[in-house]
C-alpha cells in the first residue's frame, strides 16, 4: 500500500516515516510531501491508496486539498490531522469524504490502527470488486451454454422431425432405415 503524508511540520514529517516505515507490512511505502501542492503532484504521478494529512498548512487547505483528492481519485482513502481546536474542521473533512481524524500530538499506535482498519476496507473492497468480476464473467458464461443449448436442442428437435416424416413416408423399409441412419449420425 502506498500511503502519503502531507505535512509542513519537519517534527510531524519524521515521525511519519520513522515512526510508520518499521511497524508497516514490508511491502507499504512510505511518500512524504511538505506541502498539498505538492501532495497533488505525488498523487498525479503515483498509485496513492491512502493519504494522511494535516488540515493546516501554509498554501492550499486541508479542506481543499481534501477535495481536489477527491475529485481526482475518489478511491483515496484519507486519514487527517487536527489540532483540538479544529475539531470542527474535522468533521467537515470527514462529510467531503475523509475516511478518519487524528488530532495533534500525533499517537503512532492510534495511527497504526486506523491504517489497519482502512487497509482492511480497502482489501474488502477489492475483494468485492473481485466478486462482482466473476460473477458477471459466471452469468456471462451461462447466457453463452444456454444460449449453445438452445442451439442444440433445436437442431435436435429438426432432426427428430426429420426422423418422424422419414418413418411416415411412403418409400420402403431399406430406405428409411438408410435415411433415419444418415439423420441420426449427423446428430450424434
Amino acid at each position: 500500500m502506498k500511503i502519503l503524508c502531507v505535512d509542513d511540520d519537519a517534527t510531524s514529517r519524521t515521525l511519519f516515516k520513522s515512526g510508520l516505515s518499521s511497524r508497516l507490512m514490508p511491502e507499504d511505502e512510505i511518500m512524504i510531501s511538505t506541502c498539498a501542492e505538492d501532495g497533488l503532484d505525488v498523487i498525479n504521478n503515483h498509485s496513492i491508496d491512502m493519504v494522511i494529512t494535516d488540515m493546516k498548512m501554509p498554501g492550499l487547505s486541508g479542506i481543499d486539498f481534501l477535495k481536489k483528492i477527491k475529485e481526482l481519485e475518489p478511491d483515496i482513502e484519507v486519514i487527517v490531522i487536527t489540532g483540538h481546536a479544529s475539531i470542527n474542521t474535522a468533521v467537515e473533512a470527514m462529510k467531503i469524504g475523509a475516511r478518519d481524524y487524528l488530532e495533534k500530538p500525533i499517537n503512532i499506535p492510534i495511527l497504526l490502527e486506523k491504517i489497519s482498519n482502512i487497509r482492511d476496507l480497502i482489501n474488502k473492497q477489492h475483494e468485492l470488486e473481485e466478486y462482482k468480476m466473476a460473477k458477471e464473467i459466471i452469468e456471462d458464461n451461462a447466457g453463452e451454454d444456454i444460449s449453445r443449448l438452445e442451439i442444440f436442442n433445436q437442431n435436435l428437435q429438426n432432426r427428430l422431425s426429420a426422423i418422424k416424416e422419414t418413418a411416415q413416408s411412403k418409400v420402403s423399409d431399406s430406405e428409411k432405415v438408410k435415411k433415419i441412419k444418415l439423420l441420426l449420425e449427423k446428430t450424434l
